[in-house]
């Protein structure tokens, strides 16, 4: 039967394979925040002691989605406008909007550095002026100057773990005079994320193609984004929702044998760790 846990690396979790009284096949979905790998492998008594535990791997793959992606979502969908995403500004006689990709960089927080360049700070300060929308420019000049983007990301990320457990979370962001109050419904962050997911559960079925028709035993999820509902769903539908539960058996060692495999280079240079 198949067993699904949700677990985090970041856990203290006992050695789950020290545990195993047969042999399994494990599914291991490691989420970071800029990745995904997804792993199968085998472990147990026949397994545990071997010095080198590559031949225990039998599928490796990964794809660039992670946690941060999930995080750009919520920027995208409710807070841009809070940046001055869609306002205007009056250019010589005529209002023009802002320049999308100024927003567009504040769904990768570590790209809002490039905003600091003086020739665009000096077009914000200009377009601040004029702009049908001066709060949300000013939120935006604020953001960069101070660099918040970070804390904004805390600010989502908090959201976003409050959605794994209720039906609706709010955003709260007051730092620099930038004053946040949003809602966020799971439904809505679900739709918003359906493309990634897609992504997750292609990467899957490219897992289970090169298995060759091996089938996992147990599958352990680890990382934030492993507990968001519909990413759990993933697995629940595809190997039975009736096996999903918490757990407090995975070792260290599962991950980092994932990643070694990866590295090894068994799916082509596909994103591990």
């Amino acid at each position: 039967t198949t067993e699904i846990y949700t677990l985090s690396l970041h856990d203290a979790l006992p050695i789950y394979e020290e545990a195993l009284d047969r042999d399994e096949v494990v599914l291991v979905g490691d989420f970071g925040a800029g990745t995904s790998d997804f792993t199968l492998m085998r472990l147990g008594p026949s397994h545990r002691e071997a010095a080198d535990r590559r031949g225990d791997v039998i599928a490796s793959t990964g794809v660039y989605i992670g946690g941060d992606n999930f995080d750009a979502a919520i920027v995208d969908k409710r807070l841009l406008r809070r940046f001055g995403a869609g306002s205007t500004y009056l250019a010589l006689t005529q209002r023009m909007p802002l320049p999308a990709w100024m927003t567009r960089k504040l769904l990768s927080w570590h790209e809002m550095a490039l905003l600091r360049e003086r020739s665009t700070m000096d077009f914000l300060r200009r377009a601040h002026v004029t702009s049908d929308d001066p709060a949300a420019i000013g939120n935006l000049i604020t953001l960069i100057e101070e660099n918040l983007a970070y804390h904004l990301y805390r600010a989502v990320e908090a959201a976003k773990r409050t959605l794994g457990e209720a039906e609706e979370a709010a955003i709260s962001f007051h730092e620099g005079g930038i004053e946040i109050e949003e809602t966020v419904r799971r439904d809505e962050f679900e739709a918003w994320t359906a493309p990634l997911r897609a992504q997750l559960s292609a990467a899957v079925d490219r897992l289970l193609e090169q298995a060759r028709g091996v089938e996992p035993d147990a599958i352990f999820l680890t990382g934030g984004t492993s507990k968001i509902p519909s990413v759990r769903r993933i697995f629940a539908e595809r190997f039975g929702a009736e096996r999903i539960r918490s757990g407090d058996a995975f070792t260290s060692v599962v991950a980092g044998l994932g990643r070694a495999a990866a590295a090894e280079g068994l799916d082509g240079g596909t994103p591990a760790g």
